[in-house]
């Protein structure tokens, strides 16, 4: 049975350098980094089949994005912890239940959920060995989206009252949680013309159910200095899930080389 844990939402910021000194910034039009293939319409609404023998072609699986929101009240709900009359055994049913709590389009935590990440592979032609990157232990989450959100300009001072232009930039940052689940990402017997063609088009597809404390959220702040007059903040978003297998694909045709 599956247990709620209780988390804390984390802010965490890296404060050093400048400050803001004036309160008129130019405000540059938000640009995104990554850019989706195909449409919003072409996410996954429905449970994921582990036993499928292939994907549809630009398959993209859930949108992390979405689920995030409308896992939030679970997440809430999670970290709230026991009610002020309510026994603790009462208090653990209740919580428990939240697995299989409707959250969005007739699914709860306990379906099934599939994500689709980037991943850069590379080739050996004398082994006839397509490799994707080896993740070690202690790696905790995938990057599903990294966008930048917002990005102007402003005069910074330090504490000698030197003034310098500073680029501020603005990310939003959707991560897949995992359990350490470390899978082997080698194909073998790939002949150099099919890995060609494959190898910029390879995807991971994480595959698994939620668990508490199903999403969380932190922020990193990343102040400038005189040297580097750059301003970062990351809006980290996480989701949390059980990983039950990871899939590498080829996001164009849809056919699967590796099963994990």
């Amino acid at each position: 049975m599956k247990l709620i844990s209780l988390t804390l939402i984390v802010l965490i910021s890296a404060f050093a350098g400048f400050s803001q000194t004036n309160k008129g910034t130019k405000q540059v039009t938000s640009k995104k980094i990554s850019k989706k293939i195909v449409s919003i319409d072409a996410y996954s609404t429905v449970s994921f089949d582990l036993d499928i023998k292939s994907l549809p072609p630009y398959f993209i699986g859930h949108n992390a994005r979405l689920l995030y929101e409308k896992l939030l009240p679970l997440a809430v709900e999670a970290n709230s912890g026991c009610r002020k009359f309510e026994k603790s055994n009462e208090c653990q049913t209740r919580l428990n239940q939240l697995y299989e709590r409707k959250f969005w389009n007739g699914l709860t935590p306990d379906d099934l959920f599939a994500f689709s990440i980037s991943v850069e592979c590379g080739y050996n032609a004398d082994t006839a060995e397509m490799s994707c990157p080896e993740f070690s232990p202690g790696f905790k989450y995938y990057t599903w989206s990294h966008n930048l959100i917002e990005s102007k300009t402003y005069i910074g001072q330090n504490v000698f009252g030197v003034k310098k232009p500073v680029i501020y930039r603005k990310f939003e940052n959707i991560h897949i949680e995992d359990n350490d689940y470390l899978p082997n990402l080698k194909v073998q017997n790939i002949q150099p013309d099919e890995a060609r063609k494959v190898i910029n088009n390879m995807k991971l597809l994480l595959t698994g159910k939620f668990v508490s404390p199903f999403v969380r959220r932190d922020i990193a702040s990343y102040k400038p200095t005189i040297d580097e007059p750059i301003h970062t903040e990351g809006i980290n978003k996480y989701l949390s899930i059980e990983i039950e297998e990871i899939w590498l694909y080829d996001f164009v045709t849809g056919k699967i080389y590796r099963k994990n």
